[in-house]
């Protein structure tokens, strides 16, 4: 628009060159107009601005309207020197714009081909302006409404983006909540996420296990532990409910972006959502914001899946206390409430009680409350893993199982398992003790409480006797069974002290094992060789400690008669030894 302005009086007038300095009423200045003067130099034309009240010639035609001839521009004073050494020209004419009373600018031209500018190139020029600065002014209207209409079509462009986004939005939040209120399950979740989101979704639990991965993954290389080891800082973000994000993250090769979304936060952190994804600037919020519903529709499944969790188990230890305790006399009522829960009492069962503990007292609770939780899931879910058949309740730190058990085969077949249980949680809990009792073979749900107390007592037995990580059956507590159910406590400590009082003070006094010596002394029936070798002495040492005892007890060990009252009262001594 104004080159065409530009040529157009250039050829009129017979001139080299011209320029257009329009008013910027927000800058309140006169502002040369690109191009001006043969000059395309953006630095160059933007320089030349002449501020309004300002001098020189181009400020005076436009506040005056007067036009001024100059043929000499170089030493005419009017004119600011600095811009016709800028833009250098021998002569010039400046007309003022005007578009009916008001002045929208001015008009340079300079420099004419064949002498001076006359009064007649004046009355050309002027005639000119008045129609070629309705024309600027239309131009500049029309380029302003352009651009106006193009910054209304980006406006509209982001609008539906960003509608898009929202409807995409809208579109997992509702996928996955009916997912949730249909009962689909987490795997199912993460599946449609992976799909709205066309990511790869891993599923973490809070100790960082595995649950759910949509792409086969190698755990360990894409652990959050891993991460958060890397990177200390991202821990407390996570527990407080934020969301991280790392990238470039190297995955099968590829850099992407990796986004992690806490499953809860704080106390209630129940696990990690992550989600792995090819870098894109114009899906990053949508990203964001889909793994937050997508961990929040999670932290919904979860809670569901606790709140179902905990009343099962709420109605489970019930029924288990009620049948332990005998309070429904109605076998046919206990029947119907054990196939509720799909096990059948009539079938010959164990009763198993596995406690751990690490102060030895299988009655005693964990003081740290994450550990006490852990403990319980894991008894639970071992437990359900490697005895699928039974019926498992976890109370406190002692799990409470009725295992299905038929015959010699199914009770080495439950050993081993016991033993696997003991194992795997004695290797996730270290320094914690595990000890395991089981109770006789019962079949009826009138039998089943006296398989419990079976249970209970070989427990007891079995941490008064120190079997702690064993699996001990009430068939093998022997005379310690007998002993135990003995209530009078200080019968048998008058019992004790009256066969092995004087030999018990000895050791006391002395720091000595003349009670453990005479112990593997009568359970090798006086072999010497046999003791000592249990001992871990010479013989010769062993005859000595025999005639020691001997002396102390005023007996006579070759008589077979005191044996069996010297082995009871040691076995007796076990059991009341904290009484002593």
């Amino acid at each position: 628009m104004i080159s065409k302005v530009i040529g157009l009086v250039t050829r009129l007038l017979d001139a080299e060159k011209a320029g257009v300095m329009l008013f910027d009423k927000e800058k309140n200045e006169l502002v040369l107009q690109k191009p001006a003067f043969t000059s395309q130099d953006d630095e160059v034309i933007n320089a030349y601005r002449v501020p309004f009240g300002g001098e020189g010639n181009a400020m005076r035609v436009y506040t005056t309207g007067e036009p001024y001839i100059s043929n000499d521009s170089v030493r005419d004073s009017r004119l600011l020197n600095k811009f016709v050494l800028m833009f250098p020209a021998k002569n010039t004419i400046t007309v003022p714009l005007e578009v009916g009373n008001r002045r929208i600018g001015v008009l340079h031209v300079n420099d004419k081909r064949n002498g001076n500018f006359t009064l007649q190139d004046l009355e050309i020029l002027t005639f000119l302006t008045s129609h070629l600065a309705i024309f600027i002014e239309n131009a500049i209207l029309y380029e302003r409404e352009n651009k106006q209409a193009n910054v209304l079509n980006e406006l509209n462009a982001k609008i539906i983006i960003h509608q898009k986004r929202l409807e995409k939005m809208m579109s997992i939040h509702n996928q996955l909540i009916e997912q949730v209120l249909n009962g689909e399950g987490m795997l199912s979740i993460t599946k449609t996420l992976a799909n709205l989101v066309e990511s790869a979704i891993v599923v973490e639990d809070q100790q960082y296990h595995l649950v759910h991965s949509t792409e086969p993954i190698e755990e360990n290389n894409y652990s959050v532990r891993n991460l958060l080891d890397q990177k200390q800082d991202l821990k407390s973000k996570l527990r407080n409910g934020q969301i991280v994000k790392i990238e470039p993250y190297v995955y099968q090769g590829e850099e992407r972006a990796f986004i992690i979304a806490p499953i809860g936060s704080g106390r209630n952190l129940m696990g990690y959502l992550s989600l792995i994804k090819v870098l894109k600037e114009n899906s990053k919020d949508l990203d964001k914001v889909a793994i937050k519903q997508g961990a929040m529709v999670l932290a919904l499944e979860l809670m569901k899946d606790k709140i179902k969790f905990e009343v099962e188990s709420r109605y489970r230890v019930e029924f288990l206390d009620d049948l332990f305790s005998c309070t429904l006399c109605n076998a046919e009522q206990i029947i119907q409430r054990a196939d509720f829960f799909n096990y059948d009492l009539k079938q010959p069962s164990r009763v198993v009680l596995i406690n751990i503990n690490g102060s030895g007292n299988w009655e005693g609770t964990l003081n740290d409350e994450q550990d006490y939780s852990d403990l319980q899931k894991n008894l639970v879910t071992c437990s359900h893993k490697l005895l699928p058949t039974s019926f498992v309740v976890g109370k406190g730190n002692t799990l409470k199982l009725l295992v299905p058990c038929r015959g010699k085969s199914k009770q080495e077949e439950l050993i081993l398992k016991l033993n696997e249980i003991r194992d795997q949680i004695t290797e996730l809990h270290q320094g914690k003790k595990v000890a395991i009792g089981v109770g006789s073979e019962c079949c009826g749900p009138e039998n089943f409480q006296k398989s419990y107390k079976q249970a209970v007592k070989t427990l007891t037995i079995a941490s008064i006797l120190g079997k702690w990580n064993q699996v001990v059956f009430c068939e093998e507590l022997g005379v310690y069974g007998l002993l135990f159910e003995i209530n009078n406590s200080d019968l048998l400590r008058e019992f004790v002290l009256e066969k092995l009082g004087p030999l018990l003070e000895y050791d006391q006094k002395r720091n000595s094992s003349l009670v453990e010596t005479l112990r593997q002394y009568l359970k090798t029936n006086g072999s010497l060789k046999d003791a000592a070798e249990a001992l871990a002495i010479h013989v010769g040492t062993l005859k000595y400690r025999i005639g020691r005892i001997q002396e102390i007890l005023k007996i006579d060990l070759k008589q077979t008669e005191n044996h069996f009252d010297l082995q009871l009262a040691i076995s007796a001594c076990r059991i009341v030894k904290s009484d002593l």
